[in-house]
């Protein structure tokens, strides 16, 4: 129903006919009237609603990591580093009714030009997980000494995220300690990832490469590997 106010040439709120009338920005607008509304519920629908859901929840797990390595990428943008992460990794899950299936060896955590870590094969025991940290990466391109190597584990599918940095200047191994609770599952397994971090506060000159290091830069992230914690 239409309430009109000011008479024949007033405001026009509501239906009327095959119109809606209503108030933007102070002007009274017209919009046609749709009876039908399509269905919401469609296989289609249904399916990116699920992918959507479940992309939902790896952007709450791999935020520990996200945070920083997708920091600078999101400040270019204007967004947030979860909505960095949701447009990077749209594609590393397949829908198969009624299941999900998550391409962990393809997530994306961080992403930008400093120069990445090499990492060796994780261990994992007594509740530790040790990944080896190859010191050939100082001092090599777009890079500082000072920069953070950093490492993510995702525990059994999302029970829990642990992060993990040292020094990238003379590191040689980073250690994640995996509390018991984490390990109570059948056969837990954790998802490896690494990446470097810059921790400059300004614009730095790197020497000896014409470029220059901005707060909050990255790598691009790495797949370290799947290891099982028994």
């Amino acid at each position: 129903m239409s309430k009109n106010a000011g008479g024949y040439m007033g405001i026009q709120i509501g239906k009327l006919g095959p119109a809606v009338g209503s108030m933007w920005k102070g002007k009274n607008i017209y919009r046609s009237y749709n009876p039908f509304v399509k269905n919401p519920r469609t296989p289609e629908q249904q399916a990116q609603r699920a992918k959507f859901s479940v992309l939902s929840r790896l952007a709450r797990e791999f935020s520990p990591a996200s945070n920083f390595g997708f920091a600078y990428k999101a400040n270019s943008e204007h967004v947030a580093q979860r909505s960095v992460f949701m447009k990077m990794n749209k594609n590393v899950l397949t829908f198969n009714d009624p299941n999900i299936n998550v391409d962990y060896a393809n997530i994306s955590c961080a992403d930008g030009p400093v120069t990445a870590a090499t990492f060796g094969t994780p261990t994992f025991a007594n509740g530790k997980i040790t990944i080896p940290v190859a010191s050939s990466m100082e001092g090599i391109g777009l890079a500082l000494d000072s920069d953070k190597v950093c490492v993510l584990a995702v525990i059994n599918g999302g029970i829990g995220s642990l992060l993990a940095e040292v020094d990238r200047n003379g590191a040689t191994q980073l250690e994640i300690n995996v509390p018991a609770a984490y390990l109570t599952a059948e056969n837990p397994v954790a998802e490896l990832y690494g990446f470097t971090r810059t921790t400059v506060s300004e614009e730095t000159f790197v020497e000896g490469y014409n470029g220059f290091m901005y707060p909050n830069m990255a790598s691009v992230s790495t797949h370290i590997a799947t290891l099982n914690l028994q």
